[in-house]
């Protein structure tokens, strides 16, 4: 069975309507009745003593004299009164002298005097006194079937009224409800039209001017104001969508030529790195032959540039092999495999050692997972941050040096953090730019392409690469990694 909330508007009126004819009807009645029955008890009440103390002053001289038959008569007098079902009289000494009705439903001594109300009857005992002297005791019992009686009745009036008022609410409920609930019926229903069909041409049926009315007044004038409102939008997402087709147009054109320059960028970079090694190797080859053949007879000063070309020639040649490399990440297909990185971890922290003899470092490697990933190109993230946390923080009696790991919204998040000298928050937005140093060479070496690199190999694999520091208070570097490759690369 639905909830009230939940019937018909037609229902819900009658069912009101109903429902307070019907409590209004019940709490007369029920007024009525109980006011009826504590009204005849009190004049039950009342007969019976009026009654039973004149019955007590007449038996006197009977209980004086000892006269049974004399209290037998004064008794017989209660039987005036039908209610009145029996009587005993007592003696001074509680013994039972007269009775009227069945004796066996007497009590055999006096009952303490008073009034009282016992289940279906009235009992009413009085004390027989002359001059001051108590000479005995009378109790009078009175039965209350006639006050039931005359409730039973009352009940069935009512009952009947009752009936009668259900059925006339009955039919005023379906008379009002045919006028306020038809109105509302209407207006639901052209909501329902609006609502499946978006029909925002309908209109609901005006039938008065009370507050139903302003209601249909109201909602036309919200229907038109949608309709229009709609009509609007209409043009606009027709618009919206003719620009779209246009933007998109023009977008794959210029995806397609930045795509076509990264092309030719990325070759012309790996043609010109490749073709300056073999300069490069010459240039330092004869400067080690000059140096070893003719270094005796070479003034210092000649010896000195010597020594400044082959620093320039291997250096150049390590940005050579960082372009390379750099070059090599944005042509390279990924090789995806599960791989765990504490392995990876362990192994660029030893070859790292080899190269850091004399050196104090305190690695604090926490657990870290494993990983899909290509694992050659994210070995050379792991070992080009943790060179830089090396690097970094030679100026420190102590290396601190921590790499940890984290899962969060279905990335691997990897940190480095060390104790070196940090950098200002301000350059952050410098560091992942190919030749973008915020160090003088003179104090720390390098090419500035390697958090290129970085930024390129974890961006291929679909994350993310940032920095958190402070001037001389360390660096942490942060990557993620997905738990599943993009949707463009495969698992192999």
């Amino acid at each position: 069975m639905p909830a009230f909330k939940d019937l018909p508007i037609k229902r819900k009126l009658s069912a009101v309507i109903l429902s307070v004819c019907t409590l209004v009807l019940l709490l007369s009645s029920g007024a009525f009745v109980v006011n009826e029955y504590f009204a005849s008890r009190r004049e039950l009440a009342n007969t019976v003593r009026t009654m039973t103390s004149i019955a007590a002053d007449n038996s006197t001289a009977a209980i004086a004299f000892e006269s049974r038959f004399d209290a037998q008569r004064t008794l017989q007098s209660l039987q005036a009164d039908p209610r009145i079902i029996g009587a005993a009289l007592f003696d001074a000494e509680g013994k039972l002298f007269a009775v009227y009705g069945r004796a066996a439903e007497l009590p055999a001594k006096p009952p303490p005097l008073g009034l009282r109300f016992e289940r279906d009857e009235l009992t009413y005992t009085h004390a027989v006194s002359e001059s001051g002297q108590r000479l005995g005791t009378l109790h009078v019992r009175a039965s209350m079937e006639q006050i039931y009686a005359g409730l039973r009745t009352y009940l069935g009036i009512a009952l009947g009224i009752l009936i009668v008022s259900f059925v006339v609410a009955f039919l005023i409920a379906t008379a009002l409800r045919r006028r306020i609930a038809q109105p509302i019926m209407e207006l639901a229903q052209t909501t329902r039209e609006v609502s499946l069909n978006n029909n925002y041409a309908a209109r609901a049926t005006k039938h008065s001017d009370d507050e139903l009315g302003q209601l249909t007044d109201s909602f036309n004038r919200m229907m038109a104001r949608i309709q229009q409102s709609d009509l609007e939008a209409k043009r606009a997402q027709e618009e919206v969508r003719r620009l779209n087709e246009e933007l998109e147009q023009r977008v794959a054109r210029r995806t397609a030529e930045l795509a076509q320059a990264n092309k030719e960028l990325e070759a012309f970079t790996y043609s010109v790195s490749h073709d300056l090694r073999a300069p490069l190797r010459h240039i330092n080859g004869f400067a080690q032959m000059l140096e070893q053949e003719f270094s005796p007879s070479l003034p210092p000063e000649a010896k000195r540039l010597l020594g400044r070309i082959r620093l320039g020639a291997r250096t150049m040649g390590q940005l050579v092999d960082d372009l390379l490399r750099l070059a090599r990440v944005g042509r390279q297909q990924l090789m995806y495999q599960t791989w765990p990185l504490q392995d990876v971890v362990e192994q660029v922290i030893h070859e790292l050692n080899a190269e850091c003899d004399g050196r104090v470092i305190d690695w604090r490697v926490g657990q870290l997972p494993s990983v899909l990933c290509d694992i050659g190109l994210v070995r050379q993230v792991i070992t080009n941050l943790l060179s830089n946390a090396v690097k970094y923080s030679r100026t420190r009696p102590t290396s601190v040096i921590e790499i940890g790991a984290m899962k969060e919204d279905g990335e691997h998040v990897i940190s480095v953090r060390d104790n070196g000298v940090g950098f200002e928050m301000k350059y952050a937005d410098k560091l992942f730019g190919v030749f973008q140093r915020l160090h003088r060479v003179e104090d720390f070496e390098g090419t500035g392409v390697g958090l290129a690199i970085v930024q390129r190999i974890v961006q291929k694999h679909g994350g993310r690469v940032w920095a958190e520091s402070a001037l001389g208070q360390g660096a942490c570097f942060r990557f993620t990694l997905p738990e599943r490759p993009p949707a463009t690369e495969e698992t192999r």
